[in-house]
C-alpha cells in the first residue's frame, strides 16, 4: 500500500508589479523542527531568519528528512495565460512531480481560499487561509518561496539597476511607481497591474501621462 505524507504549498509575490510569483511544495516529517529552525509567516521574519532557514532546508534535504521544491511562474506567463489560469497550469504540474519524485501520496494544505488544482489520483488537498500562521509546513513552505524570490530580485536588480528591485522586490511601492513613471516597464514588469498602478500614480499626483505611456499605446 502507498505511503502518504503531508505537503504544504505557499506563494510569494502574488500581488507583484514585477518579477515572477513562486510556489514552494514543502514535506518534512517533523513540525516542531520547522517551528524551532524558524519556520513562520515570511511575512513577519527577517532576510537573515529566511536565509538560515534556507541552508537548514537545503542541508535537510540532501539528508533526506525534507522534501521540497518550488515553481516559478514568470511575468509573460502571467500576462498571457491570467493569473488563475497560470496557477492552475504550473502548480497543478508542480504537484504531479512531486507525487512522482516521492512516490507517495499527497495530502496537501495549501494556504489560502479554495483554488482550481489537478491533483494526483488517492491524494488529497485542502485549503487553510492564513494557514502560513498556523500550520508548520505552509509556514516553511513560505520561507523558502520567500528567500527564493528575493535572491531573483536581487539578480534582476543587477539586470536592471535603476528599478530598485533590490528594495522593493517588485511590489507596489512609491518609489517602485516612481521609477515606473520615470522609466516606463523592463521585461520584468507584468503589464496589466503595472500599466493600472502607474495610471492610477500620476493622475492621483495630477501628473501628465508619461512619454513612454503614450509610445505603447500608439
Amino acid at each position: 500500500m502507498t505511503k502518504t505524507i503531508n505537503v504544504g504549498i505557499d506563494d510569494v509575490a502574488r500581488g507583484s508589479l514585477a518579477g515572477p510569483m513562486i510556489f514552494c511544495l514543502l514535506s518534512h516529517n517533523d513540525g516542531s523542527w520547522l517551528i524551532n529552525n524558524g519556520a513562520k509567516d515570511s511575512k513577519i521574519t527577517t532576510e537573515a531568519a529566511r536565509s538560515n532557514f534556507y541552508r537548514f532546508m537545503k542541508q535537510e534535504q540532501r539528508e533526506a528528512r525534507a522534501v521540497w521544491t518550488y515553481v516559478v511562474i514568470q511575468p509573460a506567463e502571467l500576462d498571457r495565460l491570467g493569473y488563475t489560469k497560470a496557477v492552475e497550469i504550473y502548480l497543478s504540474e508542480a504537484i504531479f512531480d512531486f507525487r512522482a519524485k516521492s512516490g507517495m501520496n499527497l495530502n496537501i494544505k495549501m494556504d489560502g481560499s479554495e483554488f482550481p488544482l489537478s491533483i494526483p489520483q488517492n491524494s488529497k488537498i485542502s485549503f487553510v487561509p492564513r494557514g502560513d500562521q498556523t500550520q508548520a509546513l505552509i509556514a516553511g513552505a513560505s520561507m523558502l518561496a520567500k528567500e527564493l524570490h528575493d535572491r531573483h530580485m536581487g539578480y534582476l536588480d543587477q539586470e536592471y539597476p535603476d528599478w530598485g528591485f533590490d528594495s522593493n522586490k517588485g511590489y507596489y511601492t512609491e518609489q517602485h511607481l516612481k521609477q515606473i513613471y520615470r522609466l516606463g516597464l523592463t521585461t520584468q514588469h507584468r503589464v496589466k497591474p503595472s500599466l493600472t498602478a502607474v495610471t492610477t500614480y500620476y493622475e492621483k499626483a495630477h501628473l501628465e501621462p508619461p512619454s513612454w505611456l503614450s509610445e505603447k499605446e500608439k
